[in-house]
């Protein structure tokens, strides 16, 4: 089997079975859904902290607890019935779930909810949020070399179990940072498996340099503080990388520390420092809100902001 037509099926089989996951999942059956449904509609639609104005199905979507092994799709009935766009409901930020988390994931998902309105809007977010992960999914398949097919096949099953694949899809940056860090170190250990075996100039390596980079991006702007796993997880691949390319042989006659790995090395530390402060900078709200709010906790609490909600 060629390499395009197994790296097309392969997306194909992970595309399908993620985005029925996302669309026979009830709404309200993943943790936090609802209370980021109202954020993601905040964020979208451009407004900043204090009182907050969103549609009464997103903020009356808290009323759906969905989250039961007991429970089937019949559990979407208790959301309310009044779908409409048009009616309003002023929220202050304190009821709401407005942690001042990065809002690139956020305002992409939102989208849906200012055009749209019900569980159209709903599915329409969910399913921007899986395009945007299985955007990452795909480049981190189509740079794998396809000589370790078999490893690759084998990390995907490892990963995508049932927790990951019912977030892949839902209105919730935990799944989007599963995705992104899996992508990450997918397309990093490519780099390294095709640098044992090829010899890569900076010009032949650059699109999948230019893929690294995006999930570095992706990566440290998908929740609070996941600029850290950026740093982690590439700053683990770079001394790895600079260790091997140092004792890398690239002729039968010589040994060389430069070449190679000195512009893509130069170029990977670059993207990292370049995401990183990215992911710092998107995290700035997130720290004043922790600072005005007194703790993470305090912020991150939906169950008390839900409550509260629910009784205003």
């Amino acid at each position: 089997m060629s390499s395009v037509k197994f790296k097309a099926i392969f997306i194909t089989l992970i595309a399908s079975i993620t985005l029925a996951w996302t669309f026979m999942t009830p709404f309200g059956e993943v943790a936090d859904e609802p209370g980021y449904a109202i954020y993601a509609n905040v964020v979208a639609s451009g407004q900043e902290f204090g009182t907050v104005v969103v549609p009464s199905y997103i903020a009356n979507s808290l009323s759906a607890h969905c989250i039961s092994n007991t429970l089937s799709a019949k559990c979407q009935s208790n959301l309310p019935k009044d779908f409409s766009n048009a009616k309003k409901v002023k929220i202050t930020e304190e009821l709401i779930y407005n942690n001042g988390g990065p809002e690139p994931y956020f305002w992409v998902v939102g989208q849906p909810s200012r055009v749209f309105s019900g569980f159209l809007a709903f599915y329409l977010m969910r399913l921007f949020a899986w395009i945007l992960g299985m955007m990452l999914m795909a480049l981190m398949i189509i740079f794998w070399p396809i000589l370790h097919r078999a490893s690759l096949v084998f990390a995907t099953l490892l990963v995508l179990t049932p927790m990951v694949g019912s977030f892949f899809g839902a209105i919730n940056p935990n799944g989007f940072e599963m995705v992104s860090g899996f992508a990450l170190a997918g397309l990093l250990s490519a780099l390294m498996l095709k640098s044992s075996s090829e010899d890569y100039s900076l010009r032949d390596s650059a699109p999948h340099l230019g893929a690294i980079f995006i999930a570095m991006m992706a990566l440290s702007v998908a929740k609070p503080y996941s600029f850290l796993f950026t740093l982690l997880i590439s700053f683990s691949f770079l001394i790895t990388f600079g260790v091997v390319s140092l004792n890398k042989k690239w002729s039968s006659t010589s040994t060389r520390t430069t070449g190679y790995n000195r512009p893509v090395f130069l170029w990977l530390a670059g993207s990292l420092v370049l995401s990183v402060l990215v992911g710092y900078e998107s995290n700035v709200n997130y720290m004043r809100t922790v600072a005005r709010r007194g703790t993470p906790e305090a912020i991150m609490s939906l169950l008390d902001s839900t409550r509260v909600i629910l009784r205003s």
